[in-house]
């Protein structure tokens, strides 16, 4: 079957760029408005717009520039589809050149009336190369048939109105022709739908993504509430929904949500915060959480095209340990305190956590929000003080000894010295004005000072090797202030790093084992370990695998390689 045209808008402006044929030798601005390339120096003259007839004329013409900019429109139908196109292209020969450079942006609305599915794409082009290439089905959060409208009127309107403005005026009061064009294309695609399965969209509306949704939800019998435009966040399988036939039902079950409350704050209320919903309600769970005043799940940013959430967001919500003491000053407080909200107050439960793994207990008594600050202050500064803990690093019984064997080298005698506690990361790190001491809590790695003349000597090298399954192998070595290394430098180096290969082979090296110990006394030991398959419980061997920590611990640095 081919395609039915329901709709087509061509609209086309052909720039012509003239230049002179002379060179001025006078004059401020005999550097300004020029173009230089490798056939020459050319001077601007004048612009000027030409017809579609006589493009052809001056299509080949080297000694002038020409823009051809296309916005064309359509809507289509074949068997069981109706789409909305967009294309926008502009080609451009600059002055002097034989090839034009042609960039194209092509937008597409497709509906299917058999699948009952919206499918929405992108495809850029430029210099003959495809830079994107993007579908997404029954995707609503993205703002795809607004693009297409906004496109439509920014480039018709720039279109008409390079010559004359009030070519891009419309009859309709506070509209362009941009406007009506755009309006006619939704318009024509709107009522081709509506004339194969009797429903209809609001193509007047705002926000067109809602409209297409309920249409979408409406065609697949699909119950949905007042609120519905909240929903456009969420990416729901289609599946799911079929299952439930109702959008809130569906919601509740996959979010293990119950009660009259949230469903009323999910048929009703504007500008439903739905993760903030879900890990309340998971936490405070339906007796307190019931208690709570509606507005505190208001998301204000959340509303079109602000977020959106995938279908696992809401089955992975942190819940943390809470007696029904706490949840009580919790609804007190957020009742009380207008200015409260969840991320507030799940950073105070958040550190209280953190806390218990060093073997504080802490428990809740703030009883409104200066009492609320004072204790979240308190919290912090007792989790700050569990950074100062002091570490140490152990990697054999044998192997710092061989390590720290000296080198000799042209003459001269150098020392390598394995750093292996806090106050030897913190001394290299001051003497050498660099930031290793912040890779003392590292699993994949191990650092070398190799240090001239003498045991304590300021002339040195900070080394870096990175333990693997192939071994020992260095990734940095750098001087005072990052300063690289010279050629002698490189030679000791290289004496260094056989002998760190053979304490590997010979397995005189360890893994890394670490203790860090707290001001209270308590201390974590960690032991690296290589990263195994979860099946087979075998270590991974493909790629650079590097050793982990063992137990976690949320004040680990982050595992990134800065210079030192």
């Amino acid at each position: 079957m081919s395609e039915i045209v329901n709709y087509h808008r061509t609209f086309q402006l052909n720039l012509l760029e003239n230049y002179k044929d002379f060179c001025p030798v006078t004059g401020s601005k005999i550097w300004g408005d020029s173009e230089k390339n490798e056939n020459g120096k050319f001077y601007s003259d004048k612009t000027e717009i030409i017809s579609n007839s006589k493009v052809k004329d001056y299509y080949a013409d080297k000694t002038k520039g020409l823009t051809i900019t296309v916005c064309e429109i359509k809507v289509v139908e074949k068997k069981d589809k109706i789409s909305l196109r967009y294309l926008f292209v502009v080609r451009k020969r600059r002055v002097g050149r034989q090839y034009f450079s042609v960039s194209k942006t092509y937008r597409y609305v497709t509906y299917n009336y058999k699948t009952k599915n919206f499918y929405h794409g992108v495809i850029e082009t430029s210099k003959k190369k495809v830079k994107s290439n993007k579908v997404r089905c029954n995707s609503f959060s993205l703002p795809f048939l607004t693009e297409i409208k906004l496109g439509i009127r920014r480039n018709v309107n720039h279109i008409l109105s390079r010559e004359d403005w009030k070519e891009s005026l419309s009859t309709t009061p506070q509209m362009t022709k941009g406007d009506d064009v755009a309006l006619a294309l939704l318009r024509h695609f709107a009522y081709g739908i509506f004339k194969k399965n009797n429903l209809i969209f609001d193509y007047h509306s705002n926000y067109l993504e809602g409209e297409i949704y309920k249409l979408y939800l409406k065609d697949n019998d699909i119950s949905y509430p007042n609120s519905v435009n909240q929903f456009t966040v969420l990416q729901i399988p289609k599946k799911e929904l079929k299952k439930h036939n109702n959008i809130v039902k569906y919601f509740m079950s996959e979010s293990n949500l119950k009660g009259k409350k949230v469903r009323n704050i999910l048929n009703t209320a504007s500008n439903i915060g739905f993760k903030v919903l879900v890990e309340v309600f998971q936490n405070m769970r339906v007796d307190y959480f019931n208690k709570i005043r509606d507005s505190f799940f208001v998301d204000d940013n959340n509303f079109l095209y602000h977020k959106y959430y995938n279908n696992m967001d809401f089955k992975k919500v942190l819940v943390f340990d809470l007696t029904n003491e706490d949840r009580k000053r919790v609804v007190h407080l957020i009742n009380n305190d207008s200015e409260i909200n969840w991320t507030i107050l799940k950073d105070h439960f958040f550190i209280i956590e953190k806390l218990k793994k060093y073997g504080e207990e802490f428990k809740m008594k703030f009883n409104n929000r200066d009492e609320f600050n004072e204790e979240h202050y308190q919290i912090t500064e007792l989790l700050e003080s569990y950074k100062d803990g002091k570490i140490t690093r152990f990697n054999g019984e044998n192997f710092k000894e061989e390590v720290e064997k000296t080198i000799q080298y042209r003459g001269k005698t150098f020392y390598p010295v394995l750093l292996l506690n806090s106050t030897q990361y913190n001394e290299e790190s001051k003497t050498q004005s660099n930031c290793v001491r912040t890779y003392i809590e590292k699993a994949e790695n191990i650092i070398v000072s190799l240090r001239e003349d003498s045991l304590y000597s300021n002339e040195r090298i900070t080394v870096e090797y990175q333990i693997s399954l192939k071994g020992l192998n260095r990734t940095q070595s750098r001087k005072k202030f990052n300063q690289t290394i010279d050629d002698d430098d490189e030679q000791v180096l290289k004496k260094l790093d056989e002998k760190m290969k053979q304490l590997y082979n010979k397995k005189t090296f360890q893994m890394t084992k670490m203790i860090k110990e707290f001001n209270n006394g308590n201390f974590i030991k960690k032991e690296a370990k290589y990263p195994k398959d979860k099946n087979t419980n075998r270590i991974l061997l493909e790629g650079n695998i590097t050793p982990k920590w063992d137990k976690d611990e949320d004040l680990l640095i982050e595992n990134y390689d800065l210079p030192f």
